[in-house]
């Protein structure tokens, strides 16, 4: 009697081990908030974002970060938001700011020529949620 008592108190006991180590080690999926999510990495190739335009969604209130690498030198643009940054060919362009405004917006990459902008290329659609 006193073994069968032992043994369910030790099976009782793996279990409750066993389901704390799936609650630790599951961990959280990020899904509810993109706060921790690394930046959304765009790169170019010919002139052209590889895997073309990317969709990005985000809620309001969230920080947006993108990391953009054209191969011309460019200015990867917000529209909307109207934040810019200017990069040489095959460098990183690093854009991080809190997603203020709901709606959707283009990313575009604006190629430099003699220091103007010319045609832009479209990256990416950031679609902010409530």
């Amino acid at each position: 009697m006193q073994s069968r008592r032992l043994s369910l108190g030790l099976a009782a006991g793996a279990i409750a081990v066993a389901v704390v180590l799936f609650i630790v080690l599951k961990g959280d999926d990020g899904s509810d908030s993109t706060s921790a999510a690394g930046p959304t990495k765009i790169t170019f190739r010919n002139g052209a974002p590889v895997g073309g335009v990317r969709e990005i969604e985000v809620a309001k209130g969230d920080p947006v970060r993108l990391d953009v690498t054209p191969d011309v030198p460019a200015e990867v643009h917000v529209h909307g938001y109207e934040v810019a940054r200017e990069v040489e060919a095959d460098q990183t362009a690093k854009l991080e700011f809190p997603a203020t405004a709901e709606g959707v917006f283009e990313v575009e990459v604006h190629h430099l020529v003699n220091g103007e902008e010319e045609s832009g290329v479209q990256v990416a659609e950031l679609n902010v949620t409530p």
